[in-house]
């Protein structure tokens, strides 16, 4: 058995050549002009992302200053209910209102009802102000426990009954009772 020479071994492609190398050359310069133009276009590609990129973000950071200024603004009206239904009316996050009653008192209305407690904590000494028409009258509900609920009533003068269809109630503060572990 005759064993493969060194010199047959060693070459595993076949060099090209023609002119002292001309055409592997042309080939490797080619190759590196492909080359650096996909490199090129990845870059010009890249930067292009990376502006929209920075445009797109511009636009949420100015949506969420919008957002914010609409919610602080929202949040400062009040919440508008209707003195008509006689069913569960949100406040906002911690109190609901209900069963709402408008009678003529004086020369206004007297408004009572349900202030009820939808936190997990006793609210203390909760301030409300009502505002009907133009009219606004603050009150107090002394104590609220989780999940209950406590009567309130709140005079309004100079108010036509008839035009006494809906409130504007807004919380202005309470303290809070919990026990510590």
């Amino acid at each position: 058995m005759k064993m493969p020479s060194v010199q047959q071994t060693r070459h595993l492609a076949i060099p090209l050549r023609s002119e002292n190398g001309f055409v592997q050359a042309t080939l490797i310069v080619i190759i590196l002009l492909i080359l650096a133009a996909v490199i090129t276009l990845d870059v010009i590609s890249y930067r292009q992302q990376e502006a929209q990129l920075a445009s797109l973000s511009a636009d949420v950071s100015a949506l969420e200053l919008r957002l914010s200024r609409v919610e602080q603004v929202a949040e400062g009206l009040g919440r508008k209910i209707s003195l008509d239904i006689q069913g569960v009316q949100k406040i906002d996050n911690v109190f609901l209102i209900s069963k709402i009653k408008v009678k003529k008192y004086l020369t206004g209305v007297r408004v009572t009802g349900l202030m009820i407690n939808a936190s997990s904590l006793v609210q203390n000494d909760a301030r409300f102000r009502i505002t009907i028409n133009d009219v606004s009258r603050e009150f107090t509900v002394k104590r609220i426990s989780p999940g209950s609920s406590s009567r309130f009533s709140v005079d309004l003068p100079n108010i036509n009954p008839a035009e006494a269809t809906e409130a504007e109630v807004r919380t202005l503060g309470a303290s809070v009772s919990y026990y510590v572990d």
